[in-house]
């Protein structure tokens, strides 16, 4: 959609009402003005970040001594462009693990991971606006969530991993254990880079990873996942109901109803295709642990790429349910759904009855 319009842009065509309201749903604008100007946003910050990742990259692994400038240019251009994207696809047969205390390297692609998991809107918006009072309500609860979610998981991988005896980090000096969870925290959720091997990982680590993955990055962004937006509302919205509010607030912003339903649509939806496609891939490959087909599937769904080492074992069942999770997690749970349900809105009401709940 961004490369169609951009293409129109450059050659004077004009665009038209349609075209800008498919990019409106594409990337979950509110209305279809500015969609333009978004979309040239979007490519020159995409050129400008993937460019500057890449001279990072480029000078940081030439300045190692074991690749020749070519080379290093080469490799600075692939995983800047794989890491902005969330793609997680490296050319080591080790992924980054020979980069594991390299901190010029994690930060950089770390850095990269965020800016492309923060989504084109957000960007856009706080590169126009640059301040927090002014930033529309999405952008902020993708801020506030990048330094939220990856803190919280950050202490907790260095809790499991590091204090925790059962730790693949368990004796490690304490900023060789910082680099390793940091750069896990932040990949886990949207690309599947990695810098250690996931088998030594306490299993409480792996199912904080599972969550992670489910949340995945922003609506709009290159990642996939529930998306922070609808954990965001729906813990605003439980909140509200504990404290007995009437309206669910976020930040001074009171949450429309439709997009309080959406949100526990898509969560609910998301998470029983999993449970499906976890239940299906495992009984048509039973000789594989449940609990490494279950990461697996959910890794699908957050397009991660992250796997507890079974991929290549899989039969042609398991890899094609597999690759229909990687799909529903790309297009949206809600995308599949509306195209196998007819939408009706019924003329006829019925009287309300209550029911007991909880």
């Amino acid at each position: 959609m961004t490369v169609a319009l951009m293409l129109l842009s450059l050659l004077g065509k004009k665009i038209g009402l349609k075209q800008r309201i498919l990019l409106q749903e594409s990337l979950n604008l509110s209305g279809p003005g500015g969609t333009v100007r978004l979309v040239r946003n979007i490519v020159f910050t995409t050129l400008i970040v993937q460019f500057l990742g890449m001279l990072f990259l480029t000078f940081e692994l030439y300045s190692t001594g074991d690749y020749r400038f070519g080379q290093s240019l080469y490799y600075g251009f692939f995983h800047a462009i794989s890491a902005f994207n969330n793609a997680g696809f490296a050319l080591w047969s080790d992924n980054l693990m020979q980069f594991e205390q390299n901190t010029a390297i994690i930060v950089t692609i770390a850095v990269l991971l965020m800016i492309g998991g923060l989504g084109f809107t957000t960007i856009a918006d706080a590169a126009e606006v640059k301040r927090w009072k002014r930033l529309a309500l999405h952008s902020k609860i993708m801020i506030a969530s990048l330094v939220i979610i990856n803190g919280i998981a950050w202490f907790s991988l260095m809790l499991f991993e590091w204090v925790s005896k059962e730790g693949g980090l368990y004796g490690r000096p304490f900023g060789e254990a910082m680099n390793v969870t940091f750069f896990q925290a932040v990949t886990t959720r949207t690309a599947g880079f990695n810098t250690t091997d996931l088998t030594t990982m306490a299993p409480i680590s792996i199912g904080i990873m599972i969550v992670l993955m489910y949340i995945g990055a922003g609506a709009a962004s290159t990642g996939s996942g529930i998306k922070v937006t609808t954990v965001a509302v729906i813990l605003a919205d439980m909140w509200a109901f504990i404290v007995g509010k009437k309206e669910t607030v976020i930040l001074e912003r009171t949450i429309d109803a439709f997009q309080i339903k959406k949100a526990y649509v898509v969560a609910i939806s998301s998470f029983f295709f999993i449970l499906l496609i976890t239940t299906l891939t495992v009984l048509t490959n039973s000789d594989l642990p449940a609990p490494a087909l279950l990461f697996e599937a959910v890794s699908a769904f957050g397009t991660v790429g992250l796997s507890l080492g079974i991929t290549p074992e899989l039969n042609d069942a398991g890899k094609s349910f597999i690759m229909f999770m990687m799909l529903l997690g790309r297009v949206g749970s809600l995308t599949i759904l509306f195209t196998v349900a007819r939408q009706i809105d019924r003329q006829i009401r019925y009287p309300k009855e209550k029911l007991l709940i909880g």
